[in-house]
């Protein structure tokens, strides 16, 4: 069992997921020569909203007020502040992207997505949405890029009472169903066996 453990997690280790290769706007560029998942953090900005009022058109007008995130994932500790988090992408290629927010206990995600100044799509999901009636049926927040090619700005405006670490990932939709089984299997063996050494 320690052996497959170690096998896992070492296949994971060594999967290049984050060659962002970022344009000259600091854009994500997501094309058929991009890797299958890729970690676009240290090319995320983040705004603080302590009043929890800010809406978006509110937002776009402080555009000087957003900083860098400092790190592969954004992390605000425990905070009841709204996070808005934004990620430019160039997306050129014919496959379906996703967005994978891997923060389940946030309470409420809202999407907004961005081309040439207007709204193209809001979606908001909630923590108590039930897994069946999402866009994306899974445990995360996960929501398509699918069907909007060319220069677009992705908003997410996030809120909770928990501890807001955000990892956020971009798969193409293929990948993200080819390793979704390994996740999962690699989740329930680090579970069973910290279980199994608890009863040891």
């Amino acid at each position: 069992l320690a052996g497959m453990l170690t096998g896992l997690l070492a296949g994971c280790r060594a999967e290049p997921y984050n060659n962002l290769r970022p344009d000259a706007s600091g854009a994500v560029r997501l094309d058929p020569r991009s890797n299958g998942r890729l970690r676009p953090g240290r090319l995320m900005h983040y705004l603080r909203d302590p009043s929890g009022k800010l809406d978006l058109a509110a937002v776009q007008a402080r555009q000087a007020d957003f900083r860098p995130v400092a790190g592969e994932y954004p992390n605000f500790g425990i905070t009841e502040d709204a996070i808005w988090l934004r990620l430019d992408i160039q997306l050129e290629d014919r496959e379906d992207w996703l967005l994978e927010l891997a923060a389940p206990l946030i309470r409420q995600v809202d999407f907004y997505l961005m081309q040439d100044g207007r709204l193209v799509r809001h979606l908001q999901i909630k923590q108590a949405t039930p897994i069946v009636r999402r866009s994306m049926p899974h445990q995360h927040y996960i929501v398509r890029l699918a069907g909007n090619t060319g220069s677009a700005r992705i908003y997410l405006r996030t809120h909770s009472r928990e501890a807001t670490t955000m990892p956020t990932f971009l798969w193409r939709r293929s990948f993200f169903h080819y390793m979704e089984p390994v996740r999962t299997f690699g989740f329930g063996l680090i579970f069973g066996l910290v279980m199994a050494l608890a009863l040891y």
